[in-house]
């Protein structure tokens, strides 16, 4: 072999690895950055796992709740640009808010969207406690 021979075939193989090293740290930058965590505002949108994720502040009062589901009503005010006020179905990810929530509490949480259709309530917060009915006893008996 001349030492030409050699030269190219050592040339485009050192150039591969070096673009190949080059491609994957650039890869792994983009991937680390896309990755890391954000607070999420109303209205805020990340990717997570390779799924977007929109986040918005949510305020509303609960209607009802069902625990075996893991769902509650909730009568809520205009979401971002995503929605209008009313009243809907959402999943509670919050285990300790969905056994304290309870008809007539007001809330407010974080409502996440997927592009795939998901939809949660997540950081769920009891802002007021329903207000609970007195009965009153006059007598011994309840009016």
């Amino acid at each position: 072999m001349t030492r030409s021979d050699k030269t190219s075939v050592e040339k485009p193989f050192g150039r591969t690895n070096f673009a190949g090293t080059a491609l994957v740290v650039l890869a792994l930058t983009l991937l680390t950055g896309s990755m890391s965590p954000n607070a999420g505002g109303a209205g805020s949108s990340h990717v997570l796992r390779g799924r977007q994720e929109n986040r918005y502040e949510l305020k509303g009062i609960v209607q009802s709740v069902d625990k075996a589901k893991k769902r509650a009503t909730i009568r809520h005010e205009k979401v971002g640009d995503l929605m209008g006020a009313m009243t809907m179905p959402f999943s509670i990810k919050d285990e300790k808010a969905l056994n304290e929530m309870e008809p007539g509490d007001q809330i407010k949480g974080t409502l996440v969207t997927t592009g795939d259709g998901g939809m949660w309530l997540e950081n769920v917060t009891i802002i007021a406690k329903a207000k609970k009915k007195k009965t009153s006893t006059v007598g011994g008996a309840a009016e």
